[in-house]
């Protein structure tokens, strides 16, 4: 994905960097910094699947790539490039965290696949739904 957008044909949306979806013709809202709440019993959890580097690697990038909720837009080439890993190493540690249910896919964006990672785990949004959150 690099610092430009990425245009998808069939749905005339663009995907920016970081995975941000945007449709043609739309400005891109700005918005209150994101915050990112891990959960503790959730990251226990995942130590007890002992997984690998890869994997663990894997969900870092993904956790760090979601936007709004629990879903991330998948590119696997830009991943393993960023990661500095094979692509199939990508796919085997993606496959890895869907069979242990820490991510599930949730439909394409194009020619890319968009997963929601359970929010078990970890979940993102706008610092004012934070400030609901504690409410």
């Amino acid at each position: 994905m690099g610092n430009e957008a990425t245009y998808l044909d069939d749905t005339g949306e663009f995907i920016l960097p970081g995975g941000e979806i945007v449709k043609a013709g739309e400005r891109k809202k700005t918005t209150a910094p994101q915050w990112f709440k891990g959960i503790r019993a959730g990251f226990r959890t995942l130590a007890k699947f002992r997984l690998k580097e890869t994997e663990i690697n894997a969900f870092l990038w993904l956790a760090g790539s979601i936007r709004y909720g629990s879903q991330v837009v998948v590119n696997q080439s830009a991943m393993s490039s960023e990661l500095g890993m094979e692509k199939a190493a990508v796919s085997r540690a993606i496959k890895t965290l869907v069979l242990h249910n820490i991510i599930t896919p949730d439909g394409r964006v194009g020619q890319l696949i968009r997963y929601r990672i359970n929010s078990a785990y970890c979940w993102t949004g706008s610092s004012r739904a934070s400030h609901d959150d504690e409410k």
